[in-house]
């Protein structure tokens, strides 16, 4: 099938999948709770909205509802009956998910203007959301006690890019694009603007990257950074302290793009088409259990309680299970213990360019290596790259230009990596 385990005890295991279904490109963000797959859909083509799928037992990912939802959406959380998501136009939808067939819009609430990289966490009566303007960044709570009423309450500035947030305690965690985790104490309810505080702020030092999602358990954060993972003791608010960092660099070069902690497991996807699973039951001690390898490029990941959800860019939603997937004493793994696999792997991210998108491709040996833009008929466009490269990790940009001059109309195109170990092609929709 198309998923194989690769562990470093163990022979490749190649377990079936439970269910493949076609869906639209642009599912950027998956959530698995009690049997339903909620679905962030953002696509080019406009039709955005919040979609629920059918994954309990015996279910193949049918959709039972949707809600159409203005924007460019970028992410959302759940909370009891309710989905709150934040999109790039800086408003916050909130839908009742009550009854999964037939889910409904329950209020709305603009924070700003535009919202760069927003993200949003809920906890009781609390919401926060996240975003970044410039080269600033902004952390915004709101009062969601009456979800058809959400009342904006308070704001801190910060002088970083903000692009993940979460509710911990009484404390905002956030993360920023450069290098850093701040602690924010919330004020209590009823208290003035001035009572929010950031109160702490430690440097993370990414290598050569951002932070790209974060997780908050107990007194435990878990940071993914594009190249590394960091796992931060949040025990003492005033003071926190980095426990572990693990860097994958040696497994594939891969960036990493989503993360999922559940049950003592760690599930990253990576850029060029990877789920990593580490063990993270001891927060102080990152053990690699392996990683799975996928033909196509990964757009999001949820995992439940027996399947992990992979949504791909090229508009396909994979169920893979997790039976043999488990937490296993062991030392330590270095990285170099796996091997990659040996052809080239490519994945073309944002999608869509808007204004402009990312070739990132992975080659297990120097060779050359042409990477082309064709049309949907075939016909080659624009030559983004032509000669030989070193065995690891690249990234080629597109901006629409042509190789006669000018720019491309926007639509479909087709972006191409030719080479001896070879041949791979990714769709990429292009806004202008």
């Amino acid at each position: 099938q198309s998923f194989a385990w690769i562990e470093p005890e163990r022979a490749t295991v190649a377990p079936d999948t439970l269910f493949t279904r076609a869906t639209e490109p642009g599912f950027r963000r998956l959530r698995d709770r009690d049997g339903f797959l909620y679905a962030l859909a953002s696509t080019y083509y406009g039709n955005n909205s919040l979609r629920i799928l059918d994954v309990r037992p015996g279910a193949t990912g049918e959709q039972l509802g949707q809600v159409p939802i203005a924007g460019n959406l970028a992410r959302f959380a759940l909370q009891d009956e309710f989905a709150f998501v934040v999109g790039t136009d800086g408003v916050m939808t909130i839908v009742n998910i009550a009854d999964p067939e037939n889910p409904t819009r329950e209020s709305s609430i603009r924070v700003t203007r535009v919202a760069n990289g927003p993200s949003v966490a809920v906890a009781g009566n609390s919401a926060v959301i996240g975003f970044w303007l410039f080269d600033q960044g902004a952390v915004v709570l709101l009062d969601v006690r009456d979800p058809a009423r959400p009342v904006a309450t308070s704001r801190v500035e910060l002088p970083e890019r903000v692009v993940c947030v979460e509710i911990w305690n009484e404390h905002v965690i956030a993360t920023t694009e450069s290098e850093a985790l701040y602690v924010i104490r919330m004020p209590q309810p009823g208290s003035p603007f001035q009572g929010v505080q950031v109160i702490a702020r430690l440097e993370l030092e990414y290598n050569q990257g951002m932070c790209e999602d974060l997780v908050v358990q107990d007194d435990v954060a878990w940071v993914l950074g594009r190249h590394d993972f960091f796992v931060v003791d949040l025990a003492v608010p005033e003071d926190p302290v980095l426990l572990a960092t693990w860097n994958p660099l040696g497994v594939n070069g891969d960036s990493m793009n989503e993360l999922v902690v559940r049950d003592g497991l760690a599930y990253i996807t990576t850029a060029t088409a990877s789920l990593t699973v580490l063990d993270v039951s001891d927060p102080a001690s990152i053990n690699l259990v392996g990683y799975a390898q996928h033909r196509d490029s990964i757009g999001s990941l949820a995992v439940g309680e027996s399947a992990a959800y992979v949504s791909h860019f090229d508009g396909e939603l994979v169920a893979w299970p997790l039976h043999g997937v488990g937490v296993r004493p062991a030392s330590p793994v270095a990285p170099a213990s796996l091997a990659a696999p040996s052809g080239p792997r490519m994945t073309v991210f944002p999608v869509p360019a808007n204004p402009r998108t990312a070739v990132h491709f992975t080659l297990a040996r120097a060779q050359n290596t042409k990477v082309t833009i064709h049309d949907l008929r075939g016909a080659q466009i624009a030559t983004l790259s032509d000669g030989r490269f070193a065995a690891g990790n690249h990234v080629l940009t597109w901006g629409g230009q042509l190789d006669r001059g000018g720019k491309a109309a926007s639509g479909l195109y087709l972006v191409r990596l030719t080479c001896p170990d070879g041949v791979t092609t990714h769709k990429v929709a292009l806004v202008q």
